[in-house]
């Protein structure tokens, strides 16, 4: 062969083995990647944060040079979990105190419409400032207690205050006990709260964590996020769900919202009902354990029903907290009659733990995101039986309601309920066929379903390429794992756009 053939051929093989250039290249693992269609994988490339493309080891290996290699070691890869209904902006504005009889006793009592009786305003307060207990719904309660014995009692867990006495057991007090218990707690100033939200972030990074839905949310609130963005202190996609209010509403009406790359300001919460426990969810027919009461009754707040129109207008999320079937069924008319069919505003109702055949049927009809939290199951099913007898049996309908729209937003609730998200995964391993998920849509719905509730489905919640690398790194495959294993799958790394947010060594 001469040499110059020789040199012609080398060039050849050369450009053969030609090779991209990358920031990491993720390898030696088990990529799930929740794509439709896509077999586990072993490893991928990032570049900008995004993924370039997921494949086996070797194709990866050969076509893509990194800056940065890093070896999974045979560990399961998968989509980061988004939290689609929790509350960490509500603990970290408040902080705990002993709130003595002579302060706001009398408007409460007012407010509560009792008589001047009660002598005592108490506060079981946290075991200390900052720090966030594991189970808060066991470690805070606010009650009044008269002389007679009578009591108020507000719980979280309860989604309402009770209060109760010999001849009313049960009474409902507030439809919304969190706002109610923090009544009785000191303001946290901005620093304190900054400083206390980033703990429960990191928290929820070390926890597979990429996403979070944080409810009740304030315009101040919108503003620390667009600074902790601006700092790069912000290690999760944030979607700030707005209390319905007046003050919320004209700065979103003017402003038409935030996005960015991590923060989403376009939707707005109101509350219909509360709990099952407390019995203030509002229901069509009676308690079985309370003759003749099913619930205070449901009204769309009049203002809502003014601006309905432009929510969908000006493309902002109506979100509506619906417990009872009663509320339930007043929920999706509403929002039926104004999306009028199949849409992509992705409206939204919460907890929906009770709904009838027909109210099943409006959110098909009008693609509203059924967005649950199987981790209260794990505690009510306590007390179904008692509280509403064989509807138990269709409550809690989590399969039939991801078969409507193929789209079930799951959240933690926190603190309300665990933030642990496998206690969301063991409650969707139910053996009832209503409750039962396959594991690989309970996952997705931890996932990429929580992402396309705040409208980042097209960035998150699945190793595609082209989106942002929002993944986490696990010890066991979740998809295999029995359910009495759940308690020892760990997170070792979470990572956010390809960033190590979360190291457990």
């Amino acid at each position: 062969m001469s040499k110059i053939a020789l040199l012609l051929s080398l060039i050849v093989c050369t450009s053969c083995m030609k090779i991209d250039k990358v920031d990491q290249v993720f390898h030696n693992g088990l990529i799930l990647s929740f794509s439709e269609g896509v077999l586990p994988s072993e490893a991928f490339a990032v570049l900008n944060g995004k993924i370039v493309e997921v494949g086996p080891e070797r194709q990866i290996m050969n076509k893509y040079g990194a800056d940065e290699y890093v070896d999974l070691m045979r560990q399961v890869v998968m989509p980061g979990f988004h939290d689609a209904h929790n509350h960490f902006l509500a603990i970290s504005k408040k902080r705990a105190r002993v709130v003595q009889a002579s302060e706001n006793l009398q408007a409460t009592v007012q407010e509560l419409g009792l008589d001047n009786s009660v002598t005592t305003v108490y506060v079981i307060n946290w075991k200390s400032e900052w720090a966030v207990p594991e189970d808060f719904s066991n470690q805070l309660e606010i009650g009044l207690r008269g002389p007679d014995g009578s009591s108020i009692t507000i719980s979280p867990t309860l989604h309402s205050a009770v209060f109760g006495s010999t001849t009313d057991s049960w009474k409902k007090l507030s439809s919304d006990s969190m706002q109610f218990v923090l009544k009785y707690f000191e303001n946290a100033d901005e620093g304190q709260q900054t400083k206390h939200l980033l703990e429960l972030f990191r928290k929820a990074n070390a926890l597979g964590y990429v996403g979070v839905h944080l409810f009740n949310a304030s315009i101040a609130d919108v503003n620390i996020m667009k600074e902790l963005e601006a700092n790069r202190e912000l290690n999760l996609r944030v979607n700030l769900v707005l209390a319905g209010n007046d003050n919320n509403w004209g700065w979103l009406n003017q402003t038409g919202g935030y996005v960015s790359n991590l923060v989403r300001v376009k939707s707005m919460s109101y509350y219909l009902d509360g709990g099952l426990e407390s019995r203030s969810a509002s229901l069509l027919l009676p308690y079985s354990d309370s003759t003749n009461y099913s619930g205070p009754g449901v009204l769309i707040p009049d203002e809502l029903q003014r601006r309905a129109g432009l929510f969908k207008n000006m493309g902002f999320q109506m979100v509506f907290h619906a417990i009872g079937d009663s509320a339930a069924k007043v929920a999706t008319h509403f929002m039926g009659s104004i999306l009028q069919g199949v849409n992509d505003s992705r409206w939204r109702i919460e907890h929906l733990q009770m709904i009838g055949d027909k109210e099943m049927e409006l959110v098909r009809k009008h693609s509203i995101i059924p967005s649950v939290q199987p981790n209260n199951f794990l505690f009510d099913q306590v007390f179904l039986i008692n509280r509403i007898g064989e509807r138990e049996a269709a409550s809690y309908a989590w399969n039939s309601l991801l078969e409507l729209n193929k789209t079930l937003a799951i959240g933690s609730s926190y603190p309300i309920g665990p933030l642990d998200p496998f206690q969301n995964l063991r409650a969707l391993s139910e053996k009832a066929e209503q409750r039962n998920l396959s594991r690989k849509k309970a996952l997705l719905s931890m996932s990429l379903h929580g992402a396309l509730a705040a409208f980042q489905d097209s960035i998150s919640g699945s190793l595609d390429s082209g989106k942002y690398a929002d993944f986490v790194v696990l010890n066991q495959n979740p998809l295999t794992a029995k359910p009495d294993e759940f308690s020892k799958i760990k997170i070792s790394k979470t990572y956010l756009g390809g960033r190590l947010v979360h190291n457990t060594n």
